[in-house]
């Protein structure tokens, strides 16, 4: 039986919604058990009494709102699917903060009506891939692909869910841990977390991080295991379980709005965002992040958010005046200035979900402009911080006007209270976007005069990267020209030697000969060995090391043309990989010369396996060959640095008596 719980003010409205869902219960034969109310109290009595399956809930009441009601329900039901009843579409977004399902919009038509009972009746989880937890709500089932980890806490066990929600199972995380043992995709990487290895995003020495962002600690113990595991179940265990598009987008969309805020913050403040203070920054971002996922935990999201300026930008203001020397107005300027470019995402996103009614369409758009308004604000920064450093502190007090007086408003209006909401939320957006576009304008022209400069430079720097590119690509072929022709150019003589050895009765000489002709024209000429040409050069480039060494080589690659890796990080970690494959096999005895390696693309990640014999096994100190002669050693040291700038994994070990290495990138 479905449990329905219907709230709203107007018992007309009540009654003809009554009478729609007894209509849809008769046509699909589903049993359904119907309680109306007229107050959000009477709605959460109800519903502690009796846990609903369903709750409808109108956005506005008198008394206490429709809001209001949902955060309180919140706090006590992550689980229950809650729908909105609104008679406009602006207060939609809304429905986001208290993770609503779906919203209907005034008058409900039957047919929407009925769609979305249809879905929802539908989710229930595969039995197959369940796992039953107690509660304090009673007995709950959980779809093991969406839970991220398990995580112990006061004597219980918190899973945490893909979509964001916390589940607590009143039980032991020992048992807990031996249920989830049993499948291997669950691995314990530290006494008190149990992550799901198909839901990492990637991992370092000491910390795992899960696609959701969430940051584990890997335990000094298990690290060796966990490695072995994970390498495990991607390079033999299959392809990873696919997530929804709305999740892939949510997590997007929060990682690029962190990420645009700490690093739109520091270059308006003047900060080079060169390669060590890039990976400085998203430091920031990471210890930020947790802070602010640690608040969403103990208080839930809508302390979190009443949180953020105290758990994210404090620190950050904190962080760039002691780092960079940088006085506290220039840092607060940065980063209301950040805040406030914002606004052209959520103006977008807004735009974009009142067209659509799409809540794939509002994250694409968020993320698009986020990503374009980076992309347009670097371009200014490196103007705009320099100038703003040398302001003196009345000029910055200035300018911080604006952004600071936008900042207190939306947080005095929006997050602390409702009243963001009490008028038109059109007007209202349009009011904060129309500030932000201004402000935007007038740095625009006030730093118009260094624009020119600017784009002449990058031009230049295009272009010189650009001929350099050019003239190795075209010395290579003039080489194999040259080769060619030498080649051509001897053939008559070439000929009327072999014809004199054959005459002279020497057939194996003549034959020698032929063959290394037939190697020398190899050598001038590019293998195919997948779709992308990056990988066929660096695979063609050491055809002649593997002969000259007697070596067995199986070189495979499935590869497009087109994939989201630099050209210059792949042929970096394919030269330096098969190149200690090489040397390494060569000092092999005779017979016993094997090298393999395997380019795949899988799941939108290059999945690079490369191993080799030996004549004698390295020794590994922390995960990596050590190596005893003064000037090696610097090609692991190469992959891993490329491995880890295209944001992937990779693993150094010894199988038996190969060399291996594996590469998530």
């Amino acid at each position: 039986m479905l449990k329905i719980i219907a709230c709203d003010d107007d018992v007309a409205f009540l009654d003809r919604l009554h009478r729609m869902l007894d209509r849809w219960s008769t046509e699909t034969g589903t049993a359904v058990d119907v309680a109306l109310v007229t107050r959000g109290e009477d709605l959460l009595a109800r519903h502690a009494a009796s846990r609903a399956d369903i709750i409808l809930l109108d956005m506005i009441m008198p008394l206490v709102n429709g809001m209001d009601t949902a955060r309180e329900l919140r706090q006590a039901d992550t689980a229950v699917r809650l729908v909105f009843l609104t008679s406009s579409p602006e207060f939609a977004l809304e429905s986001y903060e208290v993770r609503a399902f779906d919203y209907l919009l005034k008058p409900v038509s039957y047919e929407r009506l009925a769609q979305l009972l249809d879905e929802l009746s539908s989710m229930r989880p595969a039995a197959t891939d369940e796992l039953v937890i107690k509660t304090s709500f009673g007995y709950h089932a959980l779809r093991l692909s969406d839970i991220e980890y398990a995580e112990a806490r006061n004597k219980h066990v918190v899973f945490h869910l893909r979509d964001g929600r916390d589940i607590e199972a009143l039980e032991s995380f020992r048992s807990v841990e031996d249920r989830l043992a049993q499948n291997a995709t669950f691995f314990k990487c530290h006494r008190s977390y149990q992550v799901n290895l198909r839901n990492i995003d990637h991992f370092d020495r000491t910390d795992i991080v899960m696609r959701s962002g969430a940051c584990i600690p890997l335990s000094r113990s298990s690290k060796q295991g966990f490695q072995d595991a994970y390498f495990a179940v991607r390079f033999e265990g299959g392809a990873l379980m696919p997530a929804t598009v709305e999740m892939v987008l949510w997590a997007i969309h929060h990682a690029t709005t962190l990420l645009f805020g700490v690093f739109a913050s520091a270059a308006l403040c003047g900060v080079e965002i060169n390669r060590r203070h890039a990976l400085e920054l998203l430091g920031v971002g990471v210890v930020t992040g947790a802070a602010f996922s640690i608040a969403n935990v103990v208080g839930g999201e809508l302390f979190a958010r009443q949180a953020y300026p105290l758990v994210v930008h404090l620190p950050l203001i904190v962080y760039l005046c002691a780092r960079y020397r940088l006085s506290p107005l220039l840092a607060a300027l940065g980063i209301t200035s950040a805040y406030l470019s914002c606004q052209f995402s959520n103006w977008m996103g807004i735009a974009a979900f009142a067209a659509t009614d799409s809540q794939i369409a509002y994250y694409l758009a968020r993320i698009a402009t986020t990503l374009g308004v980076f992309a347009v604000l670097l371009h200014w920064a490196g103007d705009i911080g320099p100038r703003l450093a040398i302001k003196n502190p009345t000029e910055l007090g200035i300018l911080l006007i604006l952004p600071l007086v936008y900042y207190v408003f939306d947080y005095a209006t929006n997050v602390y209270t409702t009243l963001f909401h009490s008028g038109s939320v059109v007007t209202v957006e349009f009011l904060a976007f129309t500030l932000c576009a201004f402000y935007l304008m007038f740095l625009a022209v006030y730093l118009r005069e260094y624009e020119e400069k600017e784009t002449a430079e990058r031009e230049r720097w295009m272009l010189e990267t650009r001929d350099s590119a050019a003239i190795k690509e075209l010395e290579a072929w003039r080489q194999s020209g040259r080769e060619l022709s030498i080649l051509r150019h001897d053939m008559r003589h070439f000929l009327r030697g072999l014809a004199t050895l054959i005459e002279e009765g020497h057939t194996d000489e003549a034959l020698k000969r032929i063959d290394e002709l037939c190697e020398a024209g190899d050598r001038t000429a590019v293998r195919r060995f997948c779709a992308n040409e990056t990988v066929n050069i660096a695979l063609s480039s050491f055809n002649s090391d593997i002969n000259r060494n007697g070596i067995t080589a199986n070189l495979r690659a499935a590869v497009p043309e087109t994939i989201h890796v630099g050209d210059a990080d792949l042929f970096s970690v394919l030269s330096n990989a098969l190149e200690n494959a090489i040397t390494a096999a060569s000092a092999a005895p005779q017979g016993k010369r094997f090298v393999d390696l395997d380019l795949r693309l899988e799941d939108g990640q290059l999945l690079l396996l490369v191993s080799n014999t030996f004549d004698r096994a390295p020794r590994m100190v922390d995960g990596m060959p050590v190596t005893q002669h003064a000037g090696h050693g610097f090609g692991t040291k190469s992959i891993k640095l490329a491995v880890e700038r295209m944001n992937g994994n990779c693993q150094f070990r010894i199988n038996g008596d190969r060399f291996e290495l594996r590469a998530v990138m």
